[in-house]
């Protein structure tokens, strides 16, 4: 679980805020990305595992703003059976080529 984090100005090649991978259950609440830059996710990025596509992830009451990246300038969710996005703003993000908002890649 990542709460009650400010995560700002960072880059990184997978989640310019936050990167998460080889996960189970992930929650992501009470957070906010702002200013960040990735090649994959921006704000966040998270793959759960691969093989097994049963894993859930939730951000509840998370804002992304100002965030850039190639794929899911806000989020990239890869390889997860359900994701979940409550009571969370996204204002201003942006993708060069695919969701600007978020993007969720290869899921059940």
């Amino acid at each position: 679980m990542v709460s009650n984090s400010y995560m700002r100005n960072n880059s990184g090649e997978y989640g310019g805020g936050l990167s998460l991978y080889d996960v189970t259950v992930v929650v992501i609440s009470n957070n906010i990305f702002s200013g960040n830059s990735a090649d994959h996710g921006g704000g966040v990025y998270v793959n759960t595992d691969k093989y097994i596509h049963g894993y859930s992830v939730l951000i509840a009451n998370t804002q992304f703003i100002n965030n850039t990246a190639r794929y899911g300038g806000g989020c990239y969710v890869q390889f997860t059976k359900y994701c979940f996005v409550v009571n969370s703003s996204f204002m201003n993000n942006f993708a060069v080529k695919e969701g600007g908002v978020i993007r969720i890649f290869k899921t059940n």
